[in-house]
């Protein structure tokens, strides 16, 4: 099993505590963001193995986020997770790597495998 250091970026705090759950007991270590400057302020401090971020946020948006992280750390895999179909879409196109809330325990899992190693 693969063990990873996760920053989850949301600003819906009960999507926090439910990931902090889910990542929690399956082992990985969970640093928790309501928005994205605060997951960016955490880039510059600590070394992070995979992002999921939520998408659609007041502040500063999934795409703005992920071009902001890809000037610190362009090797970071970062992982949309969203409830907004469409608009993720269209705010990051087709190809994105992006997976929609409610997301299972096996799906969190695979991800992380195939994104950490």
């Amino acid at each position: 099993m693969v063990v990873a250091d996760v920053l989850v970026v949301d600003d819906d705090s009960e999507h926090l505590a439910i990931f902090r759950s889910l990542l929690g007991k399956l082992g990985h270590s969970v640093t928790l963001a309501d928005n994205g400057y605060l997951a960016l302020r955490f880039l510059q401090h600590k070394r992070f193995d995979l992002v999921l971020a939520d998408v659609v946020m007041p502040l500063m948006d999934g795409a703005e986020f992920r071009r902001e992280a890809a000037k610190m750390r362009p090797d970071l895999p970062v992982v949309f997770v969203t409830g907004h179909r469409r608009q993720a879409a269209r705010l990051l196109g087709e190809d994105a790597p992006m997976l929609f809330k409610p997301v299972s325990t096996n799906t969190i899992e695979s991800v992380i495998r195939e994104r950490v190693g």
